[in-house]
């Protein structure tokens, strides 16, 4: 009975183990299918990543090699146009250079002869006209004058004089060149520089000075029905090289409104249209003037109010100069000066 029953359990573990092991074959192979199943979905999402990342790859080969293309093209065509608009600015240069010299040629004959003839003996009238020609030539000068260096500094040709010379000399004769402007008016030219300041020689430009003080102070007398100019020069700081200078000119004119002072340095800009009609002039003596102190490593501004006139403010540095290097005739004939 024993052996009997030893036989009958061991059938069973024997039945018990032959099911354990079908399932866990079952169970091996499902697992092995959904393996299969998994790695079949990856190798496509794979697959599909790929192709869409090599369209996506040859797209943006495309764009890329695209974009060299029309940028190689364009810097291409850039330098064709920067080599014909080089070629055409030396052209209006030239045009401008010769232009000004054929017509301010005969505008000086005309306005010496016109000197000449204002001391001989002529009637009323005579003076009368001889007058308007000598206005007309001086404006039509002017004119030449401003579109001729406004050229010379765009194109970046203007060159700066090194040389010793005195503020207050160049002061003296800014004025000069003005009086008999500001007296035709009845307007009162002034003239102020500090005292420490006059005995200074120093090293710069001074007829690019006195083009932009000139140009300032004419301004002011042109928009001054009374009341005076005055130009005034003071030291702003001192070092041991050089001195830092502060002119200021100002005048009783008819001022500036606030929402044109931001603009009146542009080029060909006025306060209004009106301006060119009365006053004349181009709208390019300011310009100019900001452009020159620019070159001088400068700074200019303005103060203004309607009816109350205005103050420009230029500050210039310049080294000083040995009594060696001082020049008191500068050559002034390769620069126009604009009144």
């Amino acid at each position: 009975e024993l052996v009997n029953r030893d036989h009958f359990i061991v059938e069973k573990l024997r039945t018990i183990i032959l099911k354990i092991r079908e399932l866990e074959s079952e169970d091996a192979i499902l697992e092995k299918k959904e393996t299969l199943a998994t790695a079949r979905a990856s190798f496509g999402s794979v697959i599909l990543f790929a192709l869409c990342g090599g369209l996506l790859s040859i797209v943006l080969i495309y764009f890329v090699l695209r974009d060299i293309l029309r940028s190689n093209k364009m810097q291409t065509e850039l330098a064709i146009q920067k080599r014909r608009a080089e070629k055409l600015a030396n052209v209006k240069e030239e045009f401008l250079a010769n232009m000004s010299h054929e017509i301010r040629t005969p505008l000086n004959s005309i306005l010496g002869f016109s000197e000449q003839m204002a001391d001989s003996e002529i009637d009323v009238e005579q003076r009368k006209r001889l007058q308007n020609i000598r206005s007309s030539g001086e404006h039509l000068l002017m004119l030449v004058n401003d579109i001729l260096d406004y050229s010379k500094i765009e194109s970046g040709k203007l060159r700066l004089e090194k040389i010793g010379f005195k503020i207050e000399t160049v002061l003296a004769e800014s004025m000069a060149t003005l009086e008999h402007l500001a007296l035709a008016k009845g307007i009162d030219m002034q003239m102020e520089i500090e005292d420490e300041l006059k005995g200074y020689i120093v090293k710069g430009d001074p007829i690019r000075l006195k083009q932009i003080l000139i140009n300032l102070a004419g301004n002011g007398v042109k928009f001054t029905e009374h009341g005076y100019v005055k130009i005034t020069a003071k030291i702003q700081t001192r070092t041991d090289s050089g001195v830092e200078v502060v002119f200021n000119v100002e005048d009783t004119g008819k001022g500036i409104e606030a929402s044109k002072i931001d603009s009146i340095f542009d080029s060909f800009d006025q306060e209004d249209t009106s301006i060119s009609r009365r006053y004349g002039g181009t709208g390019l003596g300011l310009t100019i003037c900001k452009k020159l102190v620019k070159l001088q490593h400068g700074t200019i501004s303005v103060e203004s109010a309607v009816n109350e006139g205005s103050n420009f403010r230029v500050g210039l540095f310049y080294d000083l100069a040995d009594k060696e290097e001082y020049t008191s005739k500068f050559d002034s004939e390769h620069v126009d000066l604009d009144l």
